[in-house]
C-alpha cells in the first residue's frame, strides 16, 4: 500500500462516510437561503405561535450573571428539560427549547410578572435551520452533546478531505496550472465578498 494508494482511499471513503452531513448542511443552506419563498408559495393559515401556558410568578431574576439556572428551574417545572437557549430581553427573559420537530419559546416579562410559554407551528425551515445550526456543549445533554462532537468529527473530516484532495491535484502536473488558477479564484472571490459586507 503506497501513500498515493492510502490516500486515495482515505479520500474515497472520507466522502462516502460524510455524504448524509454533506447532504443535511448543503439542502438545508438552500432551504434558509430560499426559505421566504418556499413559504410564500406554500402559504399557511395557522398563527406561528400558539399558548402552551401562561402564569402570574414572581421570579428572582439576577440582574447580572448567567441565567441558566433559572432556566434549567423553569423548564423542569413545566416538563420541558433538555437542551435550551435562554437570552435577557429589556423586558425581562426568553428561553427557547429547541428540537428538530418542535420549538418551544418561553418568555418572562419583568413588569407584570408573567411567564409564557408557546409552541412554534412545525415549519421546514425551522426544521432545516436547526440541523444547519445545532450545536455547543451543554451539561448534562448526551444526546445534544454527541450530536456535537459528530460535527466536531465532520469538521475535522472536512478538513483531512480537503488536505488529501490538494495532494492528489498536485501530483497531476499537468492539472497545476488550471488548479491554481481554481484555487485563486475562489481565493479571491471570497476575500471580495468578505470584505464587501
Amino acid at each position: 500500500m503506497t501513500f498515493n494508494h492510502a490516500n486515495r482511499r482515505l479520500h474515497l471513503y472520507l466522502a462516502l462516510g460524510l455524504l448524509p452531513w454533506f447532504f443535511i448542511y448543503g439542502f438545508s443552506s438552500i432551504y434558509i437561503s430560499h426559505g421566504s419563498a418556499i413559504q410564500r408559495a406554500f402559504p399557511s393559515d395557522q398563527p406561528v405561535w400558539s399558548s402552551r401556558s401562561e402564569q402570574s410568578i414572581d421570579l428572582d431574576v439576577p440582574s447580572d450573571g448567567n441565567l441558566r439556572t433559572l432556566g434549567k428551574k423553569i423548564l423542569s417545572d413545566l416538563d420541558l428539560a433538555g437542551p435550551f437557549y435562554i437570552a435577557r430581553r429589556n423586558f425581562g427573559f426568553q428561553i427557547y427549547r429547541v428540537t428538530f420537530l418542535h420549538h418551544v419559546r418561553i418568555t418572562y416579562r419583568t413588569e407584570s410578572s408573567t411567564l409564557r410559554a408557546e409552541d412554534r407551528r412545525f415549519g421546514w425551515r425551522e426544521f432545516f435551520g436547526t440541523l444547519h445550526t445545532r450545536g455547543g456543549f451543554q451539561e448534562g445533554e448526551f444526546l445534544h452533546n454527541t450530536w456535537s462532537v459528530i460535527v466536531d468529527i465532520v469538521c475535522v473530516g472536512i478538513l483531512l478531505w480537503i488536505t488529501r484532495g490538494l495532494i492528489m491535484w498536485w501530483q497531476l502536473i499537468a492539472q497545476r496550472k488550471w488548479g491554481i488558477v481554481a484555487l485563486g479564484g475562489g481565493f479571491v472571490t471570497f476575500f471580495l465578498f468578505m470584505l464587501s459586507f
